[in-house]
């Protein structure tokens, strides 16, 4: 459902991190444009406030946040969750990992940006000043892997996809064949053929270049 409010400079933060967290809350207070509207530490505690926010009629802007909070992959979730209730809100991903497949992944959950937490506070600020103007922000060290994934991956079938996305999990071929619920024979083809089409010798390799760093 839609609501309406101001577009102002206004942003929310979700790190497990406290530090991070509240380090980039006092910078983009102290030497931007920006105003934080919130922060959290989970989904749970996002969620919740979010529902207050948009109550009061003033939700953020941008959203920005982790990918892996406490240990999960929650930020997906977030990013899913948030862009369900509250389309108008641009999500930009600040995360440790910076292999193209995270970035695609959290692209298509839904995020308009993605900057890894390598780089200065002044890029991530690029980052949301771009998304809030409604372009799209990809940290520029990592656009042209994840063009290089994004061709790799068009020529995969469905099931070699779901072959790639256990490997890069590091699933060994047991687990593979189980999860995909086909005999190891086939679950070795399979893995064979998504080396070959993402251009790697081997899986090892594979995780190397397009694996979670």
């Amino acid at each position: 459902m839609w609501y309406t409010f101001a577009m102002e400079k206004t942003l929310f933060i979700a790190d497990d991190h406290t530090m991070i967290r509240k380090g980039l809350a006092t910078w983009f207070e102290e030497c931007t444009e920006w105003t934080c509207a919130g922060q959290a530490s989970n989904k749970t505690e996002l969620i919740a406030a979010m529902e207050e926010l948009c109550q009061k009629n003033s939700l953020p802007s941008v959203l920005i946040t982790d990918i892996n909070l406490n240990g999960s992959d929650d930020g997906f979730e977030i990013i899913s969750e948030v862009k369900e209730k509250w389309p108008q809100i641009k999500i930009a991903a600040y995360s440790m990992y910076e292999s193209p497949g995270m970035v695609q992944k959290a692209l298509s959950f839904g995020a308009s940006g993605y900057v890894s937490k390598t780089e200065s506070e002044e890029n991530l600020l690029k980052c949301v000043e771009d998304i809030f103007c409604g372009r799209e922000h990809v940290e520029k060290s990592l656009t042209e892997s994840v063009k290089l994934y994004n061709t790799a991956i068009s020529a995969l079938t469905k099931r070699e996809k779901q072959t790639l996305e256990l490997l890069l999990k590091r699933k060994t071929n047991v687990e593979i064949s189980d999860a995909m619920e086909i005999n190891l024979h086939v679950a070795g083809n399979y893995i064979s053929r998504v080396c070959e089409k993402m251009g790697v010798l081997d899986r090892n390799d594979l995780v190397k270049q397009f694996g979670e760093k």
